[in-house]
This record gives C-alpha cells, sequence and structure tokens, in this order.
C-alpha cells in the first residue's frame, strides 16, 4: 500500500536517525500524533 504522507514520515524518521541517532529517533517515534 503505497501512502504518500506515511512514506514522508518514513522518510522524516530515517532523517532524524542519521542526525540524532536511534536514540531520539526512537523519542521521537513516541512523540503523539506521530
Amino acid at each position: 500500500m503505497a501512502n504518500p504522507i506515511y512514506a514522508r514520515l518514513q522518510a522524516t524518521a530515517q532523517r532524524l536517525i542519521a542526525e540524532y541517532g536511534p536514540g531520539e529517533a526512537r523519542r521521537w517515534r513516541q512523540a503523539p500524533g506521530l
């Protein structure tokens, strides 16, 4: 299932992991509304 919004969120998550590391990305992923 190709969902552009979901794909954009996935790309954002990958960028967060690259910039801040998996720990920070995990914290962002648990944020409400993500």
